[in-house]
């Protein structure tokens, strides 16, 4: 339901706030939380109904278009113009086009669903790549600990494994595998970002399937960081459990494995606002 309110703060972004407005504002939100409903009522997921309720607007153009003429002496909004977003300025700016049957969303370098896609794609790729660095770095503490805790084990012993090896190669390997993850994803995501910024304008299309797509992984998103929450606080209460340098080594893990969940579903949440904040809508 946040999001058809957010969608309509976009599209009024532009009209002045005027008393008519806001009641055009408000009606079209009862007409779109009563389609959103009744697309429920059918059996859809959530995310579909947003959708669909937002789709039943029509273009953003067009819906603009019309509430032009609520303005205050505003001049009626010729049925040719377009919105583009002006980079010096930040503003949205309405422009006139030739041609009646042109669509923001073929705009030449405009930011397409298949970009963002792409984007997102991209996106879990660096999440993943950066939160496994950082819970290496971490869990290394951890499997150094455990490893000079073996120093003691029989079966170790009998192994002939030397305890102090174990303990710099699960140290120093870790670390550097860590190290290594974060800075390779760091570049990446550089270029992600410079790539991102380079396509303008931001397609309707795109700005509907951006919102979908933050809805639907909701739900991923709170359980990853439930249970990230969930692990660090587990952390504190091994070394309770076990005084020994077994309960310190499961702190490190478990805070690593609590870090990397926290880590991930976050970055990947994140990228789906990014796409949003790209075209530096004010309700962002």
């Amino acid at each position: 339901m946040d999001s058809l309110k957010s969608y309509l703060d976009y599209v009024f972004s532009s009209i002045p706030q005027t008393d008519a407005a806001a009641r055009a504002k408000q009606d079209l939100l009862d007409m779109m939380t009563d389609h959103y409903h009744e697309e429920l009522a059918k059996g859809k997921s959530e995310t579909d109904a947003v959708a669909a309720a937002i789709a039943s607007l029509g273009s953003v153009d067009e819906l603009r278009a019309t509430l032009d003429t609520l303005g205050n002496d505003q001049p009626q909004a010729d049925s040719n113009s377009t919105s583009d977003f002006d980079e010096e300025t930040g503003d949205f700016t309405n422009t006139t086009s030739t041609d009646s049957n042109t669509d923001a969303d073929t705009t030449n370098g405009a930011f397409n669903p298949e970009d963002a896609e792409a984007y997102w794609a991209k996106s879990e790729r660096f999440a993943r790549m950066l939160s496994i660095g950082i819970a290496l770095t971490i869990g290394a503490m951890g499997l150094a600990i455990m490893a000079d805790y073996a120093r003691s084990n029989w079966f170790f012993n009998m192994l002939g494994i030397d305890p102090d090896g174990l303990v710099a190669m699960a140290l120093l390997g870790g670390w550097a595998v860590g190290v290594a993850l974060i800075v390779r994803a760091g570049l990446n995501r550089r270029g992600d970002n410079e790539w991102l910024y380079e396509h303008w304008p931001i397609a309707d299309a795109t700005f509907k399937a951006a919102l979908a797509r933050r809805d639907s992984y909701h739900n991923a998103y709170t359980t990853g960081l439930t249970g990230g929450i969930v692990m660090c606080i587990l952390s504190i209460a091994a070394p309770a459990m076990d005084g020994s340098d077994a309960g310190a080594g499961l702190f490190f893990l478990f805070v690593a494995i609590g870090v990397y969940f926290i880590v991930y579903v976050g970055l990947i949440n994140s990228s789906f606002k990014r796409v949003l904040e790209a075209a530096k809508r004010p309700y962002i």
